[in-house]
């Protein structure tokens, strides 16, 4: 419940008011935030009907009512808020080189590539980051 509230809480303060109840925003997180919220529930369920109700549940993963989205790469105890329409890749046309070596003394050919892209936000009203998320322990201290 502290990770929903978490997201819910930085969806209504961090993203524009404009953006807030647009249908296309998700929440993009890493592996180790996801995997806390449902270890709790896990153990938690005993009863058949608790583990049918969890297994529907995590179907469709949601956080702060929210579709949740895991990438690799992502720092831990990390999640975004945005659009996937609001996250573009841009290529610099003739930006793309490459040049071949060949290298007899290893019986090789080594290929050398490289271009020029670009990751962008195209509206930052329309994003929210959170970074290094500390969650209550149940033991009155934080993880």
């Amino acid at each position: 419940p502290h990770l929903d509230l978490a997201v819910y809480d930085c969806k209504n303060n961090m993203i524009a008011a404009w953006h807030r109840k647009k249908p296309d925003l998700v929440v993009i997180t890493s592996d180790d935030l996801l995997n806390e919220k449902y270890y709790e529930l896990i153990a938690k369920s005993d009863a058949a009907t608790e583990r049918k109700a969890l297994d529907s549940m995590m179907l469709q993963q949601k956080l702060g009512h929210l579709p949740v989205y895991t990438v690799p790469y992502l720092p831990d105890r990390t999640f975004m808020i945005t659009s996937f329409k609001n996250l573009s890749i841009y290529y610099q046309k003739g930006g793309q080189r490459r040049h071949m070596k060949e290298e007899p003394e290893f019986n090789r050919i080594v290929n050398y590539m490289s271009n020029n892209e670009a990751y962008v936000i195209e509206d930052y009203d329309k994003c929210a980051v959170f970074e290094n998320l500390l969650l209550p322990d149940g033991n009155g201290g934080w993880a």
